[in-house]
């Protein structure tokens, strides 16, 4: 089953979108990814044939490359689509965050920040950081949707490790704010997700630094401090072992385009 490393995704293009009674999906084989997150009624179409219906409450992932057509009307259906570029991948697990290609979501959780893209897409391009930010928000609150199913524990440890990027942070004290003991914090996070706490941090802690890296102009160590090196020696170290450039050299690859 494919995944979308939602940590590597750019947006380009988003709205609100109503189909009116009877509308069919058009015929397309799109050059970019497209998640659909259904508020109202159900959306039909097919991809390379095969039905698919996405109902309110659901969202789903239409590859890019894939023939979409609409052979069946749709109810009316009232969504929010975004454009987007970025990877898939035939695993699960790993320290990247994996989306599966569809699942369900709480509307009252993403509205708003829906809205906010919306209006945030409509204003000047010098507000793409921001966009980006809320996009990967978004994207987040999918992948934590389809998380909570699982194994409790090792969710609850993803969402602690996951808001504490900025923060000091010890596995014991992890364990102990949990009620449980180190070894066994470990190991039923490894079990679920195929790689260490400290791993998946570290992982999640550098794909925040390479976002800043490219779209503000904070200082290298203004940003090793906003993901959780206020060490300006143990940041450089951490991300040329990672990258194998410096933060400044990636970050002048970067807005040379000549770097992903």
């Amino acid at each position: 089953m494919p995944y979308l490393d939602a940590g590597g995704a750019r947006m380009t293009d988003c709205s609100f979108r109503r189909f009116f009674p009877g509308e069919r999906h058009v015929t397309r084989r799109f050059s970019q990814g497209v998640l659909l997150l259904l508020l109202e009624g159900t959306l039909y179409f097919e991809e390379e044939g095969v039905p698919a219906a996405v109902s309110q409450g659901e969202w789903y992932i239409q590859r890019p490359g894939l023939l979409q057509t609409g052979e069946r009307g749709s109810p009316s259906p009232f969504y929010f689509y975004i454009h987007f570029e970025g990877d898939f991948r035939e695993e699960d697990g790993g320290p990247d965050l994996r989306l599966p290609l569809s699942g369900r979501f709480r509307r009252e959780s993403l509205l708003p920040l829906l809205e906010a893209l919306a209006r945030c897409r409509q204003e000047a391009a010098e507000r793409q950081a921001f966009q980006d930010s809320l996009f990967h928000s978004i994207l987040y609150l999918l992948y934590s949707s389809d998380q909570e199913g699982r194994n409790p524990l090792a969710y609850q440890i993803l969402k602690a490790v996951s808001s504490r990027l900025d923060q000091p942070f010890s596995l014991s004290s992890l364990a102990e704010e949990l009620g449980y003991c180190e070894d066994y914090v470990g190991r039923v996070f490894r079990r679920q997700y195929g790689v260490s706490v400290g791993r998946y941090l570290a992982r999640l802690r550098l794909q925040k630094a390479r976002q800043l890296l490219r779209d503000t102009e904070k200082s290298i160590r203004q940003v090793g401090a906003e993901v959780g090196y206020p060490d300006q020696t143990q940041f450089y170290r951490l991300f040329r072992r990672e990258t194998g450039l410096s933060p400044s050299q990636w970050r002048a690859g970067e807005r040379d385009g000549g770097r992903n």
